[in-house]
């Protein structure tokens, strides 16, 4: 897989100026990617998240992939068969909003009996790579079905919490957790990470 950006340029339309894309490839070479975090630690490293389990970096200058991943925690996810179309997997990374040099991180991933994980990992800033040794789990949620896990996270600027979706649960909703507000399928959740009993 390749990872491409976006070029707006203006083109005038009569009186106005419409917008224009232009696509251009940034860095290839990354399998079944689910995420592309910056760590906003004032380096040109950009993170690919890979559903096996990996997250590498890659230059944003340079566009090359770093020989090191950042992350390997292959053997704590759920493996999907290689021929179809399961959704498990390292889903998710975000960082604390400071800019500068951190020191960890949050990733949201399943795991092999199909439990969605909130984790936090230990990060060396120096060499931009997470211990995986160093997992502290912050919540775990029960998923009924191998689908509709979500996934995506990210740190609120407004109240500095850490917001997630999280899916519905199974397929098209078809037991309502959506419609239920005392579940937490089919729902944008936010907590604070380091007090994660403060929901």
């Amino acid at each position: 897989h390749c990872l491409l950006t976006l070029v707006a340029a203006g083109l005038t339309f009569g009186q106005q100026a419409v917008p224009s894309l232009r696509l251009s490839m940034v860095s290839e070479g990354f399998s079944d990617p689910t995420q592309i975090v910056s760590p906003r630690d004032d380096s040109d490293r950009m993170l690919v998240v890979e559903q096996a389990g990996t997250i590498r970096a890659f230059s944003l200058e340079t566009g090359a992939i770093y020989p090191e991943p950042f992350l390997d925690i292959r053997a704590k996810v759920f493996q999907r068969p290689v021929a179809c179309c399961d959704e498990e997997g390292l889903l998710g990374l975000a960082f604390p909003l400071d800019h500068g040099p951190k020191d960890h991180c949050f990733v949201f991933y399943v795991d092999p009996d199909r439990n969605i994980v909130i984790s936090r990992f230990d990060v060396d800033p120096a060499a931009l790579r997470a211990d995986p040794a160093s997992e502290k789990v912050l919540q775990t949620v029960p998923h009924p079905l191998r689908n509709h896990f979500s996934g995506t996270m990210s740190f609120n600027p407004a109240d500095g919490l850490l917001w997630l979706g999280i899916g519905d649960g199974s397929q098209a909703d078809a037991v309502e957790e959506s419609q239920n507000p005392d579940s937490v399928y089919g729902k944008v959740l936010r907590f604070n990470p380091y007090d994660p009993e403060a929901k």
